[in-house]
């Protein structure tokens, strides 16, 4: 869904700040959010910008040379389970990880540190990085982790 209307604008910029703050923030917080989006773009704008960047290199994640880690959290709206499997099955030696508060901070922590010092002996010219769409969503992986960010679904 594209917001056209004042009023689908109003639900996807509360739908994107929920996004961003976090599910779980307060319901004054999220408002505030929102109508900071709502002053700093029309939907038009939101509209050309998710046209723009709506790009598939989905392609190009087997070229990826960069140590990359795949984190998935569990009942996510924005990114299934077998989403983030798949990502991490199209990158080279990618490291895939299902969030679990005990545990995933010292995951993070050690694929770090394991990825400094891997880098710093073998190190051969710039880190790569790639941007992709998988489904409606857009994820982009780095060295020396890999961070997903999810677009909006409301440009479908």
């Amino acid at each position: 869904m594209r917001p056209e209307t004042d009023q689908q604008w109003e639900a996807a910029t509360k739908f994107i700040a929920s996004m961003a703050a976090g599910f779980q923030a307060d319901s004054d917080e999220v408002a505030k959010l929102a109508f900071s989006i709502q002053e700093a773009c029309s939907p038009e704008q939101y509209n050309a910008y998710m046209d723009a960047v709506d790009v598939d290199l989905t392609d190009l994640l087997p070229a990826l040379k960069a140590p990359t880690i795949v984190l998935h959290i569990p009942n996510m709206i924005l990114a299934t389970y077998e989403d983030a499997r798949d990502i991490a099955t199209r990158i080279k030696d990618a490291r895939f990880v299902e969030y679990n508060p005990a545990h995933t901070f010292r995951t993070l922590f050690d694929f770090l540190r394991e990825t400094k010092a891997t880098e710093a002996a073998t190190y051969t010219g710039p880190t790569a990085t790639a941007s992709f769409r998988h489904g409606s969503w857009t994820y982009c992986a780095s060295s020396p982790s890999a961070r997903a960010t999810s677009r909006s679904p409301m440009s479908s």
